[in-house]
């Protein structure tokens, strides 16, 4: 099931790169403020948010630490799949993954760092796992991109032909995606099945706050609409394999990498529903501006 996932997850990822030509990404270099601030937003103001929320909250300590783990991780591949599937700056999106992951390397240690003293009293020795973590910014976000590219520049027919049915395909493909992760991660935590529901009433408050720190540095970071939403996805959809790896591989803590399993079923749900409602929008204005 795992590598039916793994396939999937890169088939989608091609299917972002059909959309996107080199000519965005000229677009959003001649205008980095979005990149610098929405990066800047994503090591500050993230981590300040959600460290107020568990502060504040009454959670266990595996519980906020997993959460603090999700927090710092970079963004996830998913967040293009949500940026194209609203409609929003997809070369954007696909620039702040990948300034998020290679940043991610030397700020997971520091903010983990000051979050764990700050709210768990506890300090750890955090050891990155670099090369996992460059290989999936690699394999799951670069290539199958570069390659979607590639054939929209080769084959703009073909794409013209899949166009129509390209979104509903990454919808149940999508959906396939977290059905997998979900229930193929989540025997492993039996030892600690009563951290469940309050793990997805944390994931809930956890994706609100993310969303709202989301929405308030894209307004200091972007002037466009598709700009700011994709700012926001970027900023609540995060890279749960990472987390994991963290938690277990350098933390080695199995019960700290419950929430990354946990976070995805709430927070994907909710992003979804955001997305609809920006992709309703826009329907409308494009209506009230054809009949006006």
């Amino acid at each position: 099931m795992e590598i039916l996932s793994v396939v999937l997850l890169f088939v989608l990822m091609v299917a972002v790169g059909l959309e996107l030509a080199l000519d965005d990404f000229r677009r959003v270099a001649e205008a980095p403020r979005a990149v610098i601030v929405a990066t800047l937003g994503q090591v500050t103001l993230l981590p300040f948010s959600i460290g107020a929320l568990l502060y504040f909250g009454d959670f266990s300590p595996t519980l906020v630490a997993g959460a603090m783990i999700i927090t710092v991780a970079p963004g996830a591949g998913v967040s293009n799949l949500f940026t194209l599937l609203a409609g929003a700056n997809v070369a954007l999106s696909v620039t702040l993954t990948a300034m998020g992951s290679l940043l991610a390397v030397f700020s997971i240690p520091i903010l983990l760092s000051l979050g764990f003293d700050f709210l768990l009293g506890e300090t750890m020795e955090i050891s990155m796992p670099v090369l996992p973590m460059m290989s999936q910014l690699a394999g799951f976000v670069l290539v199958p991109i570069a390659t979607g590219m590639w054939v929209r520049q080769r084959r703009p027919d073909v794409v013209d032909w899949l166009r129509p049915v390209l979104r509903w395909a990454l919808v149940i493909g999508f959906i396939g995606i977290v059905v997998i992760a979900t229930t193929t991660r989540g025997g492993d935590f039996e030892a600690v099945g009563d951290e469940i529901a309050p793990g997805f009433l944390l994931a809930f408050f956890w994706t609100v706050a993310a969303v709202v720190a989301g929405g308030v540095t894209a307004f200091f970071a972007a002037g466009r609409t598709e700009e700011r939403f994709a700012i926001v996805i970027e900023f609540a959809a995060k890279n749960g394999t990472v987390a994991a790896l963290v938690a277990i591989g350098s933390l080695e803590r199995l019960d700290f990498a419950l929430f990354s399993v946990l976070y995805p079923a709430v927070a994907y749900p909710i992003v979804g529903l955001a997305v609809w409602g920006y992709r309703r929008q826009g329907a409308r204005k494009n209506t009230a501006a054809a009949l006006g």
